[in-house]
């Protein structure tokens, strides 16, 4: 319906053709009809803009699907700094790990340093130091995906070791 149509001015077709018995409804009188009743278009727009209703149920398993992903990521981020010895010593791919991990968590300059160093065991270090640590569980939990996308046999060669 036109905004700019007065209360009293034409209807939408829908509400013309499921007017109930006591005649055609007006803007105003649509806006404080049962929500049983017709709805305008702009009533229709403005409850489909705000998005699906949703149920104290549906907000538990968001939070319930959100405390995971928290946990996930905690467990990811923890393995990474109990094992910080030996990933520095045996990760060999660092160059593709770091590139894994791109612009949103390694700082170009970094990565020009971490490229510039000679051997992978200085690589990881600088990483370590300038990206890993700082960053916190979500750089410690993104590290470790990198990992298992490049170096899996060595992560799973970690997680079985004993003590871990």
């Amino acid at each position: 319906m036109d905004p700019s149509a007065s209360a009293s001015g034409p209807q939408t077709m829908d509400q013309s053709a499921s007017a109930s018995a006591s005649g055609p409804q007006t803007m105003d009188q649509s806006a404080s009809a049962s929500a049983s009743g017709p709805q305008t278009m702009d009533q229709s727009a403005s409850a489909s803009a705000s998005g699906p209703q949703t149920t104290d149920a549906d907000n538990d398993l968001t939070s319930e699907a959100m405390d995971a992903e928290k946990s996930r990521k905690s467990r990811k981020a923890l393995f990474v700094m109990q094992h910080r010895p030996q990933l520095t010593q045996r990760v060999s791919a660092v160059m593709a790990v770091v590139d894994s991990l791109g612009d949103s968590w390694v700082h170009p300059e970094i990565y020009v340093e971490i490229n510039a160093k000679k051997t992978s065991m200085k690589q990881m270090k600088t990483l370590y130091i300038s990206t890993v640590v700082p960053g916190g569980t979500n750089a410690r939990a993104a590290f470790y995906d990198a990992l298992m996308e490049h170096q899996p046999h060595l992560l799973a060669d970690l997680a079985e070791a004993p003590g871990t």
